[in-house]
C-alpha cells in the first residue's frame, strides 16, 4: 500500500483491492510471532520473532494472519505494561482480601483490568 493513501485507510484500501473484511486495530509496540499459516506459505524462511516499536495491527480473518502479537504472561504484562515493580511480590495469584498493602491492591486490580482487555 502506498503510503500517499495514509495509514490509517489501509484496512479500507486492502479491503478494496482484495475482498477481505480487515479493520484497524491498534498501534502498538510489540513482538511477533509465526502463525501456522506463515509457517506453511514461507517455510524455513519464517522469522521466528520480530520486534516493532510502532507497528499499525489489524484485525484480519481466522487463518489469514502470518505474524500474531507475542503471548506474554500476567506477571509479565503487569510489570511491563501496567508499571508494576513486583506483580508477584504476595504471590502468582494473590488473595487480595488478605493483602494490607492497599496501593498493592489498587495497582493489582487495576493491572488486572488491563489484562483482561490485552487478552
Amino acid at each position: 500500500v502506498d503510503c500517499t493513501e495514509g495509514i490509517f485507510s489501509m484496512a479500507e484500501e486492502l479491503n478494496a483491492l482484495f475482498g477481505c473484511k480487515w479493520t484497524r486495530a491498534e498501534t502498538t509496540t510489540t513482538a511477533c510471532v509465526p502463525t501456522e499459516t506463515a509457517q506453511e506459505l514461507l517455510g524455513e524462511n519464517a522469522v521466528p520473532e520480530i520486534h516493532f516499536g510502532k507497528a499499525h495491527m489489524m484485525n484480519v480473518g481466522p487463518g489469514e494472519a502470518l505474524y500474531i502479537p507475542k503471548p506474554i504472561s500476567r506477571a509479565e504484562y503487569m510489570r511491563d505494561y501496567a508499571g508494576m515493580m513486583d506483580p508477584t511480590q504476595y504471590g502468582e495469584d494473590p488473595d487480595l482480601e488478605a493483602i494490607d498493602d492497599e496501593e498493592f491492591v489498587e495497582d493489582f486490580k487495576e493491572a488486572l483490568e488491563g489484562w483482561g482487555r490485552f487478552q
